[in-house]
């Protein structure tokens, strides 16, 4: 059996830093109790690892550095997707001493992480065949994912950051293309073609929902919460595998520390509008809530 985490969409920089500080904080510790007896096996990041570009300067910088050390040291595979371009900034070269240098100074000290940067294959752990596609942007999206695509039920886990299909809501906003076009763009896979590779399950960031589809993908959400319209649960999966017994499970746990916010819509016919005593009602109200957060 083996046992991993995934977690995804962190966004360090978009939240203040205490805020950040004291969720990552709650996740170290989590990791310590997940680990009281043994290693995880592997803890995958689905991208979006960062909310935007830092300088070396930066109080952000140090806390995704210190924050990396704790994920390093809880698993004995990590691997880092990276997601979206806009996000992370291609800036995950900032944990090369921690990768390169602590073993060649350290002896006997030893990492296994990668950064996966392009769609690739591995046996991540005996027995266990993993895929992994991070956010790219290409011309051709048939052509470039079809040698690992159309290879039937080969992959224990697909673990990605981009669009799936069926997981997003594409109402408020227009739909990417499939077509082949003179210009790169992010692909948009369908589940269907995702599970018709894995034989256990499919794990992506990007979507900060978490999102059940069909029970054989999921988007894990964001980490936390910082801003409205995501009242849903935050936090992260837990992943159990039996490869042999063909058994793929998950936990999603709950992460206590995701801010509160509360959605409130009115719609034009609502009672607010109608008087100043019905407006002063709703605000008291609303007050109320908020002081219950407090």
């Amino acid at each position: 059996m083996y046992r991993g985490l995934f977690l995804a969409d962190i966004h360090i920089g978009v939240m203040d830093y205490k805020e950040t500080y004291k969720g990552l904080m709650y996740i170290r510790d989590m990791l310590k109790l997940y680990t009281k007896d043994e290693l995880l096996d592997f803890i995958i990041i689905g991208g979006d690892y960062f909310e935007k570009q830092l300088y070396s300067n930066d109080i952000f910088c140090t806390l995704a550095l210190k924050f990396m050390v704790y994920i390093l040291s809880s698993a004995r595979v990590v691997r880092i997707i990276n997601g979206t371009n806009s996000h992370d900034c291609n800036q995950y070269n900032i944990f090369e001493p921690l990768i390169e240098d602590f073993p060649f100074v350290l002896e006997g000290f030893r990492y296994n992480v990668k950064v996966i940067s392009t769609v690739m294959e591995e046996e991540l752990l005996p027995g266990l065949q993993v895929l992994y596609i991070p956010e790219e942007y290409i011309f051709d999206q048939k052509e470039y994912y079809s040698s690992y695509l159309l290879q039937e039920k080969k992959y224990d886990y697909i673990f990605g950051h981009g669009i799936i299909k069926e997981g997003v809501n594409f109402s408020t906003k227009p739909q990417p293309s499939n077509k082949i076009s003179n210009t790169r763009k992010p692909p948009v896979f369908t589940t269907a073609e995702l599970e018709y590779a894995t034989k256990g399950k499919i794990y992506f960031g990007h979507y900060h929902s978490y999102t059940n589809i069909h029970d054989k993908a999921f988007y894990v959400g964001s980490t936390f919460r910082w801003k409205f319209d995501e009242e849903i649960d935050k936090g992260f999966f837990l992943l159990f595998s039996d490869i042999q017994k063909g058994v793929y499970e998950e936990e999603f746990v709950i992460n206590p520390m995701a801010k509160t916010y509360i959605t409130i819509r009115y719609r034009p016919n609502d009672p607010i509008y109608h008087s100043l005593a019905n407006l002063e009602a709703c605000i008291r109200s609303i007050i109320k809530q908020k002081q219950a957060f407090q």
